[in-house]
């Protein structure tokens, strides 16, 4: 029912958690880098991102191409529209959550920067579906200097099933949303890099 949803499928409801969820202290000079690494580039218009939970606080995402230039910000949000929504806002909601807000998107020459949404709300997230190929995404967060309380933000990835090699399991449409742990992304491992800075 979100944006997301309705270009790569449904990822629910599941009793697992299908994605990586970071925490910020209230050192609001304390930045987590998160770098995840495909093993073979993935596809044009195959990949969707998303960063969930923005409310107090800030990241800025970054990809590069199978040859390492740095993607712009035009290429990275790519087709996805509207590039901000709130999961709270749709019938099906996890856990019944009502709030609406949604983050502030700059998309600037060489990165997306997404903040602003109301304190308090779980929904809020920004996503993207690039128009060219990815080979590293990296996302910089950190809490929002006004906030005075332990902040955490939610990272997915989604694939298209076209751009998954055939394995001869037959599937829906779209294989789903997967967390970072998943090793069927871009057609292989993945390498996730996490370094924190104070």
């Amino acid at each position: 029912e979100t944006p997301i949803g309705a270009v790569f499928g449904a990822n629910g409801p599941s009793a697992t958690n299908n994605f990586l969820k970071i925490e910020s202290t209230t050192t609001t000079t304390d930045l987590v880098t998160l770098t995840v690494t495909f093993a073979s580039p993935t596809k044009a218009n195959d990949l969707g991102v998303a960063v969930s939970d923005l409310d107090s606080d800030e990241v800025t995402v970054s990809a590069t191409d199978a040859n390492g230039n740095a993607l712009t910000g035009a290429q990275l949000v790519g087709t996805a529209s509207p590039d901000a929504f709130n999961w709270c806002n749709v019938a099906n909601s996890p856990g019944g959550c009502t709030d609406t807000d949604t983050p502030n998107i700059t998309v600037n020459a060489s990165d997306v920067f997404a903040a602003g949404a109301q304190q308090g709300t779980d929904g809020s997230t920004a996503w993207f579906q690039p128009s060219v190929g990815v080979k590293t995404i990296t996302y910089v967060y950190k809490n929002d200097d006004t906030n005075t309380q332990t902040s955490t933000v939610r990272f997915w990835l989604a694939q298209k099933e076209s751009a998954l090699p055939n394995t001869g399991v037959s599937a829906s449409s779209m294989l789903g949303m997967f967390g970072f742990g998943a090793a069927l992304l871009a057609a292989g491992a993945l390498i996730v890099v996490r370094r924190r800075r104070a």
